[in-house]
């Protein structure tokens, strides 16, 4: 693997799995204790995030099978899928060296707002008067 490639299965986690940094946030935080059991609330306040935003999140996660409502409105981490456990550890201990990489995988290298709002206003040499 060369310098800055993630490993294909952690870059297909990513991608299909994983649709903001927030989200791999919110998933390396509860892995990071999975006996504990979060509310909502107390997530949203660690993350200092939207309560909104993690409300519509967690039910998300927990379809993935990645999160288990534990007790009404109490989540925790739990997952049986062995692979998904197994890039979730090496995110939570590789994402400092890996971050570029993480985030570019997370956002996708052509998905770049700034860029694509500058080449809107870009003057084209193939056009008459422009």
């Amino acid at each position: 693997m060369s310098h800055g490639e993630l490993p294909t299965d952690v870059r297909a986690f990513l991608v299909e799995r994983v649709h903001s940094l927030l989200t791999l946030d919110l998933l390396l935080l509860l892995r990071a204790d999975p006996q504990r059991r979060w509310s909502a609330g107390d997530l949203a306040r660690e993350l200092r995030c939207g309560l909104d935003w993690v409300e519509a999140e967690l039910p998300a996660l927990v379809g993935q099978g990645l999160l288990l409502e534990a007790e009404p409105g109490e989540f925790c981490y739990r997952t049986f899928n062995v692979a998904a456990d197994s890039i979730l550890r090496w995110l939570a201990d590789s994402y400092p060296q890996w971050r570029f990489s993480i985030i570019q995988a997370i956002y996708g290298q052509g998905s770049d707002p700034i860029r694509s709002f500058a080449d809107a206003f870009r003057l084209r040499k193939d056009r008459p008067n422009g």
